[in-house]
């Protein structure tokens, strides 16, 4: 209905693996080597969402004009990955940017976001926004936009660092738990509790430039940091990375990484990459499997070294980091964790829900279909168990 607002979110599988081009559809017949035998598999998918995309913005700009009150934003959730695809010679490239997905670099993380539609002014057009913000941001503007609350506290006491006997030290760490030598989540031991979200809204941010939002510290965090992944942080101009992700061979109980974490080399063939420099220790793998890892966290300017080349000498400034990336790991929730109803997600998180096999039937086919909650799988000695 043209008069009641609405709320679209289109997930495209394109650009993504597997690289499954469209068939012969004349509705893409505009693609350049449509009629040619030999065409860029790669190429024509870009080609198919951005037709699609552009037919949703003809409509929203039709009879019914929705697009002068319409908000649109076009994003991704993490950078290209540098392997080959079969089939094909795609290679994703993240140039200028050091580094891939999943990895700790600003190739894993930057990537472009646009914001259009009537809702943004005129003088606005065209120009562009040094705002860094995290994709969770889009909750709280969202529900500002829908005039909702975007409040979602817990329903339990929140433990906090005075619940903890020591804030943690990446120099001088106090073990909690003697038995396995870890700080214990803090979430895993209270059932009916989790933390309230740290969403931000952006939409003023992106309406006035000249708004100082601190650039990336308007986060609602005493320490104003952004916090990326478990290995990497933001705090100001500065990114601290402490390690590389670990992709884990759970079979066989080691983490191992075919990542690049070095720059796309332009001058040679698709997917060469210049390597690292030698000695950078941030380019360790955060392996869980190791009984002591030592790490050597690299600390960068990202306002003047975009590319991660020059690691920044400030021993003071890079354990401020460090320890402020340390205390959130303790308030990190996870919808998998042990001991939370084995991994289950809550009855009340779950919203409306069907597991019958008839509904799935219905719904789904005998395709593979969503669970309500989310599995948990976790490794036990050498076996890997999930319920």
């Amino acid at each position: 209905k043209q008069e009641e607002p609405f709320f679209l979110y289109l997930n495209y599988q394109t650009p993504h693996t597997p690289i499954e081009p469209p068939g012969k559809n004349s509705r893409y017949a505009g693609y350049a080597k449509y009629n040619e035998r030999d065409y860029y598999p790669y190429e024509y998918m870009l080609y198919a969402a951005d037709f699609e995309s552009k037919e949703l913005v003809d409509y929203l700009k039709g009879d019914s004009n929705l697009w002068a009150n319409t908000f649109f934003i076009f994003t991704s959730d993490n950078g290209a990955t540098s392997k080959n695809v079969p089939s094909s010679e795609t290679v994703g490239s993240n140039f200028p940017l050091r580094g891939e997905k999943s990895t700790s670099f600003e190739g894993a993380f930057r990537v472009q976001t646009f914001v259009t539609g009537g809702l943004i002014p005129e003088e606005l057009e065209g120009t562009r926004n040094k705002l860094i913000s995290h994709v969770a941001d889009w909750y709280a503007t969202f529900c500002y936009l829908a005039g909702v609350n975007d409040n979602d506290d817990p329903p339990n006491h929140v433990p906090s660092l005075e619940d903890l006997p020591d804030s943690i030290d990446p120099l001088d760490p106090v073990v909690i738990n003697p038995d396995t030598g870890l700080y214990d989540n803090i979430w895993a031991s209270n059932n009916n509790t989790y933390p309230g979200h740290d969403s931000v809204n952006i939409l003023p941010y992106l309406l006035d430039p000249t708004i100082d939002a601190g650039k990336r510290g308007y986060h609602p965090d005493e320490r104003g940091a952004l916090v990326l992944s478990m290995e990497s942080i933001i705090m100001g101009d500065y990114k601290l990375v402490v390690a590389q992700p670990c992709a884990i061979e759970e079979a066989r109980g080691v983490c191992k990484t075919t990542k690049k974490f070095g720059w796309m080399n332009l001058d040679a063939k698709p997917g060469s990459y210049l390597p690292p420099p030698q000695g950078q220790g941030c380019t360790k793998i955060n392996d869980p499997f190791a009984s002591s890892l030592q790490y050597e966290p690299c600390l960068f300017n990202i306002e003047t070294d975009q590319r991660e080349r020059s690691p920044v000498n400030n021993v003071e400034l890079r354990d401020k980091l460090w320890t402020a990336l340390n205390n959130s790991l303790i308030f990190q929730y996870n919808t998998i964790l042990r001991n939370k109803h084995d991994g289950i997600s809550l009855p009340e998180q779950l919203g409306i829900c069907d597991d019958s096999n008839s509904k799935k039937n219905e719904l789904f086919g005998n395709t593979e279909a969503p669970l309500c909650g989310l599995e948990l799988c976790f490794r036990i000695g050498t076996e890997v168990t999930c319920n």
